[in-house]
């Protein structure tokens, strides 16, 4: 079509009919037609030829338009600042409305009341200050320490009350009553929590037995038991008025006698009980001691064979007969390549001589004949090396090994299947 979308085009130029006259009747019908229908579609400046469809203006400005008068009118620039801007201009941080009664034209309004411009096209909450706190904003609110006094918190029910919780888990704070207190510290009573009901500045009652924490006041008569004596004796005096109950015969320690003591006499008949054979100690023995016998049958216990210090044998040494069985082997030499410690090894000397390695077991129990710190000396005699080895315990300071051909190891039994080890190790 000669007319689309606002451009003409002409069909005919006439060229063909200016060199071959006359014009065909056909084509000047179809070109008037299109110069028909494209007036019939533009807007008449004298209002008659009307818009029958929205019409886009393509960025483009309605200049000279006349100030609006009614309802359906358009609004140029002048007609709507001065319909919708108070005194035809806005200042900074207003919003358009009206605040007076009624209906009329658009007021400039303010914000105020917790309420503000954020300066970037919004509006939001102003800041919140004083005990509850909060930016610009945001709805996230904090209370500042030490914001909230007494008079604002909740009222307390009841007097004598305080504070916590005493249902079980956490959760809200209760009121206590003096019950709920006590029976905090009666829980938490006990050694070393410093709540002890049974404590007197800090003290239990047994310090206050002792008489070595007195330091003041005047302890009265007759109120000190004779077992309650321990020091001065030799000074002290005590009237008897002094004294309560009856001293019972042989109560009297001898050290408690300073006076009189060579003509003191003991009878029999004040001793109580019966003294045991043989339970007189030797250093309370004073007087005759050359004719001091003992017989057999006070002694208790039997004397071990070869148990008795030779420092402790003073008479009839020269008539003294001890049995081969009851002394202990004091030297062998030993060829073999292993041995394990056992009777009649307590207190001897072994030497091992083979030129193969050796191998020494130390029991992980008592063995027989032994007792705990009783020893052995062991000597690497030989040029085998000598090892000592346990399912025990071996504690020595540098190793379990004999080092060198003529070396020595003492091995003493500490306790039941340690042996300690000393020597060249």
């Amino acid at each position: 079509m000669p007319f689309s979308s606002g451009t003409y085009s002409v069909v005919y130029n006439w060229t063909t009919e200016s060199a071959a006259a006359p014009i065909e009747i056909a084509k000047l019908d179809q070109q008037d037609a299109d110069m028909a229908a494209a007036l019939s579609t533009c807007l008449l400046r004298d209002g008659t030829g009307l818009p029958t469809a929205s019409i886009p203006f393509n960025s483009q400005r309605l200049t000279g338009l006349g100030d609006a008068t009614a309802a359906t009118d358009a609004l140029n620039r002048q007609t709507a600042d001065a319909r919708y801007l108070p005194s035809g201009s806005l200042a900074t941080d207003r919003l358009l409305g009206r605040d007076t009664a009624g209906t009329g034209a658009p007021e400039a309004l303010t914000v105020s009341g917790g309420v503000e411009f954020t300066g970037t096209g919004g509006i939001q909450r102003s800041a919140l200050t004083g005990d509850v706190t909060a930016i610009a904003g945001s709805n996230a609110t904090t209370i500042a320490n030490d914001a909230v006094s007494y008079a604002k918190m909740q009222n307390v029910s009841a007097t004598s009350r305080v504070l916590g919780r005493v249902t079980a888990g956490a959760g809200d704070v209760e009121e206590l009553t003096p019950a709920n207190l006590v029976s905090f510290i009666t829980t938490a009573d006990g050694a070393g929590s410093g709540l002890d009901a049974d404590l007197l500045d800090g003290q239990s009652g047994a310090f206050y037995q002792s008489a070595s924490n007195l330091n003041a006041g005047t302890i009265p008569d007759a109120r000190i038991q004779a077992s309650g004596v321990t020091q001065h004796q030799g000074s002290l005096a005590i009237a008897f008025t002094q004294a309560t109950g009856t001293i019972a015969s042989a109560q009297v320690p001898q050290a408690a006698v300073t006076q009189h003591q060579a003509a003191l006499s003991i009878a029999a008949s004040q001793l109580t009980g019966t003294l045991a054979d043989a339970r007189v100690a030797q250093s309370n023995v004073t007087q005759h001691q050359a004719a001091l016998a003992i017989a057999a049958s006070q002694l208790t216990g039997t004397l071990a064979d070869a148990r008795v210090a030779q420092s402790n044998v003073t008479q009839h040494q020269a008539a003294l007969a001890i049995n081969a069985d009851q002394t202990s082997t004091d030297y062998a030499d030993d060829s073999a390549t292993t041995y394990t410690l056992g009777a009649g090894d307590a207190e001897s000397i072994r030497r091992f001589t083979s030129a193969s390695a050796i191998t020494v077991t130390l029991p992980s129990s008592t063995p027989s004949g032994w007792a705990v710190g009783d020893s052995m000396l062991v000597i690497r005699g030989g040029t085998g090396t000598l090892a000592f080895s346990s399912a025990g315990t071996i504690r020595s300071p540098g190793g379990s090994v004999i080092t060198a051909q003529n070396g020595k190891c003492c091995v003493t039994l500490a306790a039941s299947g340690v042996w300690e080890l000393s020597g060249n190790l």
